[in-house]
């Protein structure tokens, strides 16, 4: 073999190599930042959920208008109201809440 195709391959051979690591490098950072960012998106999700449910314990609970799919819970007081126009209210709780929410 000539000089010059050893000369081309080797440099080849070295390009290869380089570009072999450099996507390597590139996949596991990309990796690490997706983790990250899941585990970020799943804290803000928990911290608004708690923030939610704070806000219902501090308003004694939540009334949502009855109608299909939404039950009455029998362990609460005043668990269902009537307003001024007729409609039927259904009171929830802070768990019940951030149950639903979960789902």
């Amino acid at each position: 073999m000539q000089l010059k195709t050893k000369f081309i391959l080797s440099i080849g051979l070295v390009i290869c190599l380089f570009q072999s690591i450099s996507f390597y490098h590139t996949s596991s950072f990309q990796k690490t930042l997706v983790v990250e960012h899941a585990t970020r998106q799943a804290k803000m999700l928990f911290h608004q959920i708690r923030l939610t449910r704070q806000w219902i314990a501090d308003h004694n609970g939540l009334f949502l208008v009855k109608g299909p799919g939404v039950e009455t819970n029998p362990f609460l007081d005043e668990g269902e109201i009537q307003d001024a126009s007729g409609n039927w209210l259904v009171k929830r709780n802070p768990a019940m809440v951030t149950r639903e929410l979960s789902l």
